[in-house]
């Protein structure tokens, strides 16, 4: 459930937390551009490391040693770790940034002055830009119909890297926002708690943008503020045996889908939402078996889908969504 450990009030006007987990690839571009430029105001950058097995830790210390960095012995996920961060971190709006991400120029000042100006911006979220530089789906709908619509249409595009559909130039108030990058109040969570550490990784953003709109606050889309987001990148290289696809881990996206849905609807929506999400994965794989099947050139694109879905299809039967430890602390 969420943490509701008060805060203390801020010394500094900004934290930056940032979770790694095997990110040395990463981290480095994502530090650099949050240095790079002035941040107009007081701010410090917390980096919670979840047991990497790689050069993260070390590098950090060598090359950004003004960073706070908090290295644990065990992988808490994306949750537990931010909520760490949070509990010692000194700013009064607080940044969750992923490590594979690039910030541009101004982003986090025009972020920070959007906020300032908004007293009902509890979340704020900038425009996602994939690494060739095209907008992506930055922002999403609490679950529906409209968002399973969506979820079909992914299975048979086989990518998450998702242009955005309908492309706003101004702030507008949306169900939630990607963890990618997030600013939000840290009045705002001393009030409503800070992410429930139930969700080991995936989710926990939505359910968090949820309680903030129980509570009469807002979540914005910001496209003034550009941030470049490698989707699943450092995941991919940190975990390949794991089951990903479409720049998620299929099946810890699947448990906390279920989390979530457990914990903000009827028992009976989330049991249709497995049924669903089964039958969604049965079609994808008639789709891409006849790709396979039919257009010999598309095979080698074919049949790493097939192999996913057929995989995730069977850990949904069997398991039905319980969540696996020790997966990356990130998306």
């Amino acid at each position: 459930m969420a943490v509701n450990k008060p805060l203390a009030p801020g010394t500094l006007d900004l934290s930056i937390i940032i979770v790694t987990w095997n990110s040395k690839n990463y981290i480095g571009p994502c530090l650099e551009s949050v240095y790079a430029h002035p941040i107009n105001a007081s701010f410090e950058v917390l980096l919670v490391d979840n047991d990497s097995h790689d050069d993260t830790v070390a590098f950090v210390r060598r090359q950004f040693p003004q960073v706070r960095l908090i290295a644990n012995h065990a992988n808490r996920g994306f949750a537990a770790a931010n909520n760490q961060a949070i509990c010692l971190s000194k700013g009064n709006n607080i940044l969750l940034l992923n490590p594979d991400t690039v910030v541009y120029p101004e982003a986090v000042n025009r972020m920070l002055e959007f906020q300032r100006k908004t007293p009902d911006a509890a979340v704020v979220g900038p425009r996602l830009l994939n690494g060739s530089g095209k907008v992506m789906e930055s922002y999403s709908l609490f679950p529906g119909p409209r968002l399973l619509f969506r979820g079909l249409c992914t299975a048979f595009s086989a990518s998450f890297d998702k242009l955005e559909a309908r492309p706003f130039t101004k702030p507008e108030v949306v169900d939630w926002v990607g963890g990618a990058c997030m600013l939000i109040r840290r009045d705002v969570l001393s009030k409503v708690g800070l992410l429930d550490e139930s969700f080991f990784i995936y989710w926990e953003e939505a359910d968090l943008c949820w309680r903030i709109k129980e509570r009469g606050w807002k979540t914005y889309y910001f496209p003034q503020s550009d941030v470049i987001h490698y989707q699943g990148g450092s995941i991919a290289e940190a975990a390949p045996e794991k089951l990903f696809l479409h720049g998620l881990l299929l099946e810890e996206w699947a448990a906390s889908a279920d989390t979530f849905l457990r914990k903000h609807y009827s028992a009976w929506i989330a049991d249709l939402f497995t049924y669903l999400l089964v039958t969604q994965m049965l079609l994808a794989l008639g789709f891409w078996g006849a790709v396979y099947a039919l257009l010999p050139p598309k095979r080698s694109r074919a049949l790493p889908v097939l192999r996913a879905y057929r995989q995730a299809l069977a850990n949904a039967v069997r398991r039905r969504g319980v969540p696996t430890q020790q997966v990356p602390s990130r998306k």
